[in-house]
């Protein structure tokens, strides 16, 4: 090997060697977060986890949102999800949201699963969705004890219809009944009158008869 073509390998290495370092460094800055995002970020979850203590749920969803679309690669992103996914599943929460907690606790373990917040993360969002499916369970329950109640309401409205009616055709029933018995008493009466009457007039016939006769003998 030359002396030349020893110089030229040597510039070859050393170059070699330069840009190998050159990429490494580049790698580290790259991975490297500057400390004082992670305590900005770390103030903006804190911030999350006050306004949630205040009952400023709005705000702290608000928040919550804004973090996780601006900062998908937080080196602090499993606190800000373990955070914003207990927001969304707190009971005080008016605008509580179960399917959005699971969400966001889930990502934790998928995403990050070295983060100390894994664990926690995983159990919470299986007891939020046993949760969530009882509640469901009991609404759709009140639903149909509604949806009964309704109908008991109904078919109570209808009895009642039903013996109102059937008071009222009693009732008329009884006054026709009543009406026919006076009607057969007036007809006992009539009759009686009638016979009364015919016997009258029976004796007032044998008293004509008899009268004529008299007056039939009396003639010359």
């Amino acid at each position: 090997m030359t002396p030349n073509t020893r110089r030229a390998w040597a510039i070859l290495v050393v170059v070699l060697t330069l840009m190998t370092l050159i990429i490494s460094c580049a790698k580290k800055t790259n991975v490297k977060t500057p400390t004082y995002s992670i305590r900005q970020h770390e103030q903006i979850i804190a911030n999350v986890n006050r306004l949630a203590t205040q009952d400023h749920f709005d705000e702290a969803i608000s928040s919550c949102k804004e973090f996780l679309q601006q900062y998908p690669q937080s080196p602090v992103l499993d606190h800000a999800l373990f955070q914003c996914g207990l927001v969304y599943a707190s009971e005080q929460n008016p605008q509580k949201n179960y399917d959005q907690a699971v969400t966001l606790l889930n990502r934790i373990p998928a995403e990050v699963p070295m983060s100390a917040y894994a664990t926690n993360a995983g159990v919470i969002a299986h007891l939020v969705n046993m949760l969530s499916q009882l509640r469901n369970a009991n609404a759709k329950q009140t639903e149909m004890i509604e949806a009964l109640q309704t109908t008991e309401a109904q078919l109570k409205e209808t009895l009642s219809q039903v013996r109102s009616s059937y008071d009222k055709q009693k009732e008329a029933a009884g006054a026709l009944q009543s009406s026919d018995t006076r009607q057969r008493q007036t007809i006992r009466e009539l009759q009686a009158t009638q016979a009364q009457q015919a016997l009258i007039i029976k004796e007032l016939q044998s008293e004509i008869e008899k009268l004529k006769r008299i007056d039939l003998r009396k003639r010359p």
